[in-house]
């Protein structure tokens, strides 16, 4: 039996709501998080909901995306996936474009591929307006981790141009065509990019919407329905009690930590809280054996794969730091952790903002503390020490 998402707690129908009504109000959204929150989950949904609230949705992840091409490429292929919906709008789409290229070159299949490598940006134009002039759909377009796709952008030669390029292209569109709704979503922070390539006003049209971690009554509804459903390997059921402790145990309530917790819970189920604790600290143990590094693999590779030297080894050399330290630290007593007496304090600052938007850490700047996130994280970073 699968998961009721339409009725659950966890279903996140009150946030889908609230976009649906932030769309009805004409505005476009940034929806930043670190990754494992959900993001992807909402943008799922938001999809299966869309035709209840009148829109047609196109949902695209342009994290494996290397350039402008690539992209429109994605977001045509996407279109073309939902052709039901999409057919006239494809064909005032090649009318479009055989028009503005006096007639469709010919090429490989599918048959706008030569005409976007002869122009993206021709292309990227005409296929906006022929979605904010259908007159049969209103279309809302989800963009997943455009953050990564501008970062990999950027690392090409000539990139920074082409990131304002694009950056400030969306823009243009967002303005241009007032009918069409906007999501963005990004794991890293849009805005420390746009700040150190100076494009800021490139997302300046783009509303925040602040997506939290799941509640403790969602989490735990969450757990309990899995086991019914047979989802987890050792378990058919999991106790109010195990659940309360598992919630507690993660502290940051992500579904994808949920259910990795719940993977490791075995042993029949616990009707007391003490015996609950003992079998979360054992499946709590068997998480955080070798054997599961997958689950934790991506928060290092995201710091090799998106940041160059100086910044990554500061960043590897704070998070080994803080490792130690559940409660966290001030930024004085983070600042040994560099090695290095006359690097300037708004230089640490922004290397610790860089861990707040990507997932890593909380920061309480009034307390001046910085400290993990998520305790199963830190844990794990104490003990295999990435690089």
């Amino acid at each position: 039996m699968p998961l009721d998402f339409a009725t659950a707690p966890y279903g996140r129908q009150a946030e889908t709501e609230a976009i649906f009504r932030r769309f009805n109000a004409g505005k476009n959204l940034l929806m930043p998080g670190p990754r494992r929150l959900g993001k992807t989950f909402v943008l799922q949904r938001l999809e299966e909901r869309a035709a209840d609230h009148g829109y047609a949705m196109i949902k695209i992840d342009v994290s494996n995306c290397r350039d402008e091409r690539e992209f429109f490429a994605k977001l045509c292929q996407t279109i073309e996936g939902k052709r039901e919906r999409a057919a006239s709008l494809l064909d005032s789409l090649r009318q479009r474009l055989k028009q503005a290229t006096h007639g469709a070159p010919a090429g490989p299949s599918p048959w706008w591929q030569s005409l976007l490598n002869v122009n993206w940006e021709i292309f990227a134009d005409h296929l906006i307006a022929a979605l904010a002039e259908d007159p049969g759909n209103r279309w809302a377009i989800l963009i997943d981790e455009l953050p990564v796709f501008l970062l990999h952008l950027e690392a090409t030669p000539n990139g920074l141009a082409q990131v304002k390029n694009i950056a400030y292209r969306l823009r243009e569109f967002r303005e241009r065509f007032p009918g069409l709704r906007w999501l963005v979503t990004g794991s890293i922070g849009i805005e420390p990019l746009a700040r150190r390539g100076e494009y800021l006003g490139a997302s300046n049209n783009l509303e925040p919407f602040e997506l939290l971690p799941l509640d403790s009554q969602a989490a735990c509804a969450l757990l309990k329905d899995w086991a019914a459903t047979g989802f987890f390997e050792h378990r058919q059921q999991v106790s109010e009690h195990e659940a309360t402790a598992i919630v507690a145990a993660s502290g940051w309530l992500s579904a994808y930590y949920l259910e990795a917790f719940g993977m490791q819970l075995q042993g029949s189920p616990a009707e007391d809280p003490d015996t609950a604790q003992v079998r979360v600290n054992e499946a709590r143990k068997r998480l955080l054996q070798p054997t599961n590094r997958n689950y934790f693999e991506t928060w290092p590779e995201h710091l090799r794969k998106n940041f160059a030297e100086p910044v990554r080894g500061r960043l590897f050399a704070l998070l080994a730091y803080l490792a130690d330290f559940e409660a966290g630290l001030s930024s004085d007593g983070i600042l040994p952790a560099l090695n290095d007496t006359t690097l300037p304090r708004k230089d640490l600052l922004r290397l610790l903002r860089i861990l707040e938007e990507d997932g890593f850490l909380v920061s309480d700047l009034d307390a001046d503390n910085h400290r993990f996130r998520m305790e199963l994280l830190r844990l794990w970073w104490q003990r295999y020490l990435p690089e």
